[in-house]
């Protein structure tokens, strides 16, 4: 979309640390690296290492995403969604503002994984637990 990965992360840092101070991990998307020095100095903001989307999810407050499929385990593991494209995939079960991150909602979500997997599946494939099996791995225990 010709959106400068960094100066996205920037940016939503920025904002985000305007309305709180929790620990910021950012786990760049594998085709967008972000540059790690520009957040050299900034307070609680680390970089995700070798650590699965399953591990960082864990105990995360929140998950903030320019758009990326990865929305879909955060909000499957409980984890509340921001999303700045409106093409997102989870853009109608995310919260959409950055200054409500201490206080993101949590919406309805059964009627969009209907969609979604409508969208993606078979009917013989829901029959053969295939959406099951696929986000399995990302549901809580």
């Amino acid at each position: 979309k010709g959106v400068d990965m960094n100066q996205w992360a920037i940016d939503s840092v920025r904002q985000i640390r305007q309305h709180t101070n929790r620990p910021i991990l950012i786990r760049p998307h594998p085709k967008n690296p972000i540059n790690q020095n520009l957040f050299r100095g900034v307070a609680n903001v680390t970089f995700s290492r070798n650590t699965t989307l399953q591990q960082d999810l864990q105990n995360a407050w929140a998950s903030v995403f320019f758009n990326s499929s990865s929305c879909v385990a955060s909000i499957l593991a409980g984890v509340p969604v921001f999303a700045a494209d409106p093409d997102c995939v989870a853009w109608q079960v995310a919260n959409t503002n950055l200054t409500q991150i201490e206080k993101p909602l949590t919406l309805e979500r059964e009627q969009w994984l209907w969609d979604l997997s409508a969208a993606h599946w078979t009917d013989n494939d829901s029959r053969d637990g295939l959406i099951y099996n696929k986000f399995r791995p990302f549901l809580p225990a």
